[in-house]
């Protein structure tokens, strides 16, 4: 009796993630494609980067949450990001921090023109 209600239970927690994943993925290639275009950085060569980003961010927003530290959630995340954007894409530390600043605080029109980086 009690591992079959263990079993549902591990069912619907697995079936929240699954859509919590499907819907969160949608926002982070958003804004993925926002920065890129922002700072003129071609992603159609970073697609597979781009998809275990998504997935990546999409699991740690919802273990977070899950895990009772929603107060904490957008710091991990926004540690995690910098730390992926710069070690998948290759770009410098500093300036996938300003790119995450400028981004999130909605500066990003001060850089726009500016700023051109080569791959």
């Amino acid at each position: 009796m009690i591992i079959q209600e263990n079993e549902r239970i591990n069912h619907v927690v697995r079936y929240r993630l699954l859509l919590f994943t499907l819907t969160s993925s949608v926002s982070y290639v958003g804004m993925l494609l926002i920065i890129f275009s922002l700072f003129r950085i071609q992603h159609r060569y970073y697609i597979p980067h781009m998809v275990f980003v998504c997935v990546t961010m999409s699991y740690i927003s919802f273990t977070t949450r899950e895990a009772s530290l929603a107060l904490y959630s957008p710091l991990i995340q926004m540690g995690f990001l910098i730390i992926l954007l710069w070690l998948l894409f290759r770009l410098g530390l500093l300036l996938v921090g300003c790119l995450f600043i400028y981004h999130v605080n909605g500066k990003s029109e001060r850089l726009r023109g500016r700023m051109v980086f080569q791959n």
